[in-house]
């Protein structure tokens, strides 16, 4: 298992796994939270070529993603 930078071709990936916690959060009593588009894929281009998206890889599949930004501004 890795952590790494997220790449760009590996945007699919990102938005799947974000559309699983978008469906996960609302099941579980959690509706609010990213119901509006957020994040979005300029958000997450954005946040590649800032070097602050990163991913958790095994065996050549990505299983997370998460934004490590330091001293930024939460949205």
């Amino acid at each position: 298992m890795i952590i790494r930078e997220a790449r760009i071709e590996d945007i699919e990936r990102i938005l799947e796994i974000y559309d699983i916690a978008k469906a996960f959060m609302r099941k579980t009593g959690n509706p609010h939270q990213w119901n509006s588009g957020y994040p979005d894929l300029r958000t997450l281009e954005e946040d590649i070529h800032k070097h602050q998206l990163f991913v958790m890889e095994e065996d050549s599949i990505i299983h997370s993603v998460f934004a490590f930004i330091i001293g930024g501004k939460y949205k």
